[in-house]
C-alpha cells in the first residue's frame, strides 16, 4: 500500500486553536470533494488526549489546569505548541483501492502507518537526518509507529478511519518535534 498523491501541502502560518476541529473539517472536504489533502500545522500550547482520559479520576482539576483539547481516537497524550509541527493527511479511503474501508477495523492500517514512516524517513534522510520507526520508551504517546533517531523519538503517528456522510476517510497524522522543550 501506498499513500495517496498530495499535490501540495497546505502550510498554516498561525498555530490553529482547534486542530482537531481542523482536521474534522479536512476530512469532511475529503469526503466531499474526494481530493486528497496535505497541512503541515502547529498547535497552540496544550495537550491533546484520548476520549478515554476523561473518564480518570482528577480529569475535571486537569483539564481546568491546562489547555486540553479531546480526540476521538485512542493512544495517550502529545502535547501541542512551539517546537512541535502537525504534518495531517486526509484521504478517501475509497481512493486508495488496497484499503479495505468497509472492515470495521480496516487492515490498510499497519500498511498506511508502514507507508507513512517511510515517507518521512525518507524526507527526514534528504535533511540528513537517519529515522527509523520503533517504541520509544517514556516518550509521549508511545507506539511502534514511532520515528526515532538514536533511539530519541522524533515523530509520533497516529490514524484515523471515519465515515463523514457515509463515505469512508483516512486521517494519517504525523507529530514532528523540531524544537521543543521535552519538559
Amino acid at each position: 500500500m501506498s499513500l495517496p498523491v498530495f499535490g501540495f501541502v497546505s502550510v498554516h502560518e498561525r498555530p490553529l486553536a482547534d486542530g482537531i476541529a481542523a482536521e474534522a473539517g479536512w476530512m469532511a472536504s475529503a469526503a466531499r470533494t474526494g481530493r486528497a489533502a496535505a497541512h503541515l500545522w502547529r498547535g497552540e500550547p496544550g495537550l491533546v488526549v484520548p476520549r478515554s482520559c476523561t473518564t480518570l479520576p482528577g480529569w475535571p482539576a486537569a483539564a481546568q489546569a491546562h489547555r486540553v483539547l479531546v480526540r476521538a481516537s485512542g493512544g495517550g497524550v502529545v502535547p501541542q505548541g512551539p517546537g512541535l509541527l502537525n504534518l495531517s493527511l486526509v484521504w478517501r479511503a475509497d481512493a486508495n483501492a488496497d484499503a479495505h474501508a468497509t472492515a470495521r477495523s480496516p487492515s490498510g492500517t499497519e500498511a498506511i502507518y508502514r507507508a507513512l514512516c517511510d515517507a518521512l524517513a525518507s524526507a527526514l534522510a534528504r535533511l540528513g537526518i537517519a529515522a527509523a520507526p520503533q517504541a520509544v520508551r517514556g516518550s509521549f504517546c508511545d507506539g511502534r509507529f514511532n520515528l526515532a533517531v538514536a533511539g530519541r523519538k522524533l515523530v509520533g503517528t497516529a490514524q484515523s478511519w471515519r465515515r463523514v456522510a457515509g463515505t469512508p476517510v483516512v486521517l494519517a497524522h504525523a507529530v514532528i518535534v523540531v524544537d521543543a522543550d521535552p519538559q
